[in-house]
């Protein structure tokens, strides 16, 4: 079968071809010059995957490891009392529903007089306090001996 020529081949030719005719007659025959410039692209190849795959390597030993970061300390504080359920609802413990019904009972009672009174909304208990606790500023209904104020003895 002459090179480059396509012929139609009937099932019992086609498998009586050879490999080097089977080769040929896809058109995978290259000549040496096309032979030589695939074999320098492959090797290009895998010398830049060889490379690649050292260099990522290297850098498996320099990840941070996620499970021994320290942990970091709150960086807000919310005033209960003029607070949105937004703002609410991304403290520790607190999700979109407990922050509505926090506002909801905020905007019936009045203001919290402390930030212990929060404990008196359904769904937060001492645990709940605990965890949000270092998330919230001062109330000034707060008795904490920093916020108070020094009493003077009385005349009586």
């Amino acid at each position: 079968m002459p090179c480059g020529v396509r012929q139609k081949l009937t099932k019992s030719r086609k498998s009586s071809l050879t490999f080097s005719e089977r080769v040929r007659y896809l058109g995978l025959v290259f000549a040496q010059r096309e032979q030589s410039v695939l074999a320098v692209l492959i090797l290009v190849s895998l010398i830049g995957i060889g490379v690649w795959g050292w260099r990522h390597s290297v850098r498996v030993n320099q990840m941070i490891d996620i499970d021994h970061r320290a942990e970091r300390a709150a960086k807000f504080q919310i005033d209960l009392n003029k607070a949105t359920w937004q703002e609410i609802s991304a403290l520790p413990g607190i999700g979109r529903r407990l922050a509505k019904e926090i506002v909801d009972y905020r905007d019936q009672v009045g203001s919290f007089s402390s930030n212990e009174a929060i404990q008196s909304v359904s769904g937060i208990g001492p645990q709940t306090f605990e965890q949000i606790a270092p998330f919230l500023q001062p109330n000034s209904g707060d008795r904490s001996p920093a916020l108070s104020t020094p009493r003077t003895a009385s005349k009586n």
